[in-house]
């Protein structure tokens, strides 16, 4: 069970990072008095009194000036929220308007840094030099740490996540995302949120994502190794990455139970029969909470013939909010024909190119 932290026990929290006032809304975005960053929320929720503020670093580069006074400002908290991630304030939009509030448009002299946006890519998915500076820097101070990624790909940190004692993020985080950090952080809401792109562990698992063809995923060897028991494909790992795809976290606990199937296991289906499953979701833990129930199907292969995924997510339902040992049964619905793959090149040899829905075993799991 988690509670948030509590914030009655804080004296001063430090926010730290080239993010804490930006809110990373992205591209062709119209910047409005309305957006609450991470800094504004907590201000907003624990007073400015209590809030200490360090740039720390621009979203590349960083100083020795910049790395000394993030330092003190963290030495004199009780809890560091670490505010890292992208940039794409000035992507080419339709009116690149300036965040005055930030540092790196006071000094008309420097060029802003952009990470992400039409036109700019990073060539790998680790933190830039200058937030990896700042961050190693913070983390090897001995204070608890918080770190926050406003992002717009996923990044490959592992190694990194291992040494905070919690991790939030955020791809683009919207004009109230200073007060929905502020939420979750101290234990208002729950998080229910599940990734809806596959984070890799490196770069070198790319591309990575959850339905990947039938016939791929080291179909050769299948040997993947590791750095205590070196092997094949991956000489030093496996293909399995670091968030799969749908995966979330809550502070609370959940059972799910099937209590009804349509049609039943092993039913004969035509291309318009419904599928239907309920489930009952019951909140087994001590706080309040969402749940997310995932639907996937994985249709027949035959090697050599419709190129299709391993598996496909066919539809989701969430809960409403469940006090403790409340339950809702939700049901997800979908047809036999949303589980059509498409044959571009007619390689079941029946003369058609399109959508199809072949004969064989279909398997569905949640």
């Amino acid at each position: 069970m988690y509670e948030g932290l509590n914030e009655k026990k804080l004296n001063k929290v430090a926010v730290i990072g080239n993010n804490a006032m930006d809110s990373f809304v992205g591209d062709y975005i119209y910047f409005t008095d309305a957006c609450v960053d991470f800094y504004d929320g907590m201000v907003d929720r624990l007073g400015q009194d209590r809030v200490l503020y360090s740039l720390g670093t621009s979203p590349i580069s960083t100083t020795d000036e910049q790395i000394a006074e993030a330092v003190e400002t963290a030495k004199q908290s009780d809890v560091v929220f670490l505010v890292l991630g992208d940039c794409s304030e000035m992507g080419g939009g339709a009116q690149n308007v300036e965040n005055e509030k930030m540092p790196e448009f006071k000094d008309k002299n420097k060029k802003l840094e952009i990470t992400i946006g039409e036109g700019y890519d990073c060539h790998n998915l680790k933190l830039t030099p200058g937030q990896q500076r700042l961050f190693d820097a913070v983390t090897s101070l001995g204070k608890p740490v918080i770190l926050i990624m406003y992002a717009g790909v996923p990044y490959a940190i592992k190694d990194d996540v291992k040494k905070v004692n919690a991790f939030m993020y955020s791809f683009g985080g919207g004009e109230q995302s200073g007060n929905a950090f502020a939420n979750l952080i101290f234990g208002d809401k729950s998080p229910s949120a599940k990734t809806a792109i596959t984070f890799p562990e490196s770069v070198g698992q790319i591309p990575c994502y959850y339905n990947y063809k039938a016939s791929a995923r080291g179909t050769c060897y299948k040997q993947h190794g590791s750095i205590e028991n070196p092997g094949r494909d991956y000489v030093l790992a496996g293909p399995e990455p670091w968030y799969p795809f749908g995966y979330g976290l809550s502070y609370t606990d959940f059972e799910w139970e099937v209590v009804s199937t349509t049609p039943e296991n092993n039913g004969v289906l035509n291309a318009d029969s419904i599928i239907k499953v309920e489930v009952k979701v019951t909140n087994v833990g001590e706080v309040a909470g969402k749940d997310v129930v995932e639907l996937y199907y994985t249709a027949p292969y035959t090697n050599g013939g419709i190129e299709k995924a391993h598996v496909v997510l066919g539809g989701f339902a969430k809960t409403k909010t469940l006090e403790p040992n409340e339950s809702e049964v939700v049901t997800i619905e979908i047809t036999a024909r949303d589980m059509s793959s498409y044959d571009w090149n007619d390689a079941n040899a029946n003369g058609f190119k399109g959508y199809e829905l072949e004969m064989g075993t279909y398997q569905i799991k949640i």
